[in-house]
């Protein structure tokens, strides 16, 4: 099922000065796919906020190791992402015993 908003959306992002040839307002049209996803966003949070604890800096961890997978797998590759989250992973379960600091990662 395909809306106009969404074949809007996917115009605009693929070529925008025929979108806004065509007669569509792309400034507004962004401006709402970016309040959409902040919404989202503001909506995942208090729904995850009972569960965890909220603090300072939250995710960094999770950042870290996200930036890692995809400097080691390569930006554009999605194999080459798969198969570096798989080895990070396992590397840093393995070494977690032994290092205390890669243990803080787990």
């Amino acid at each position: 099922m395909r809306t106009r908003l969404g074949m809007l959306i996917r115009a605009g992002a693929s070529n925008r000065e025929m979108t806004a040839a065509l007669g569509v307002n792309i400034e507004l049209l962004y401006t709402f796919v970016f309040g959409l996803g902040a919404v989202l966003a503001a909506l995942a949070g208090l729904m995850q906020a009972p569960i965890q604890t909220v603090q300072i800096g939250m995710g960094e961890n999770i950042l870290i190791l996200g930036f890692v997978v995809i400097v080691i797998g390569g930006i554009g590759s999605i194999r080459g992402a798969f198969l570096a989250a798989i080895f990070v992973a396992s590397s840093t379960r393995s070494a977690a015993p032994s290092c205390p600091i890669c243990s803080a990662w787990s």
